[in-house]
């Protein structure tokens, strides 16, 4: 699992965020549940299809004001859209370092759109 930063723009107002390349049930696999919407689906390892990212529920309490409707809404990551399709519990997952989980693309020969390392 890769880890960089990327820059999360919201309103025109660009911020560095830590972000986490993940897979589909990664965070069924370590018993973490979702407050709002789903995991990463398979389907969405397909070019034009994998743009989609989950946050913490930290950063959605903080940064989005507990929008109840974040879930579909399309947020700039690095200059591209991707769409919301989930908030993590609150607890354990707000202490990580990413705030930001991406979907790792299944083309090998694509890479995401996260820096990886420093800015």
């Amino acid at each position: 699992m890769e880890r960089g930063s990327s820059s999360l723009s919201v309103s025109g107002h660009p911020e560095a965020i830590q972000t986490r390349i993940t897979s589909p049930g990664f965070f069924n696999m370590q018993g973490i549940p979702l407050f709002l919407g789903r995991d990463f689906v398979s389907e969405e390892g397909q070019v034009g299809k994998d743009h989609v990212l989950i946050m913490t529920n930290r950063l959605w309490r903080e940064r989005f004001g507990s929008d109840a409707h974040i879930i579909g809404q399309q947020l700039r990551l690095n200059r591209e859209p991707y769409t919301v399709v989930g908030v993590l519990a609150a607890g354990m997952p707000d202490r990580f370092e990413s705030h930001l989980f991406v979907r790792w693309p299944s083309s090998l020969s694509r890479s995401p759109t996260i820096c990886i390392g420093w800015l």
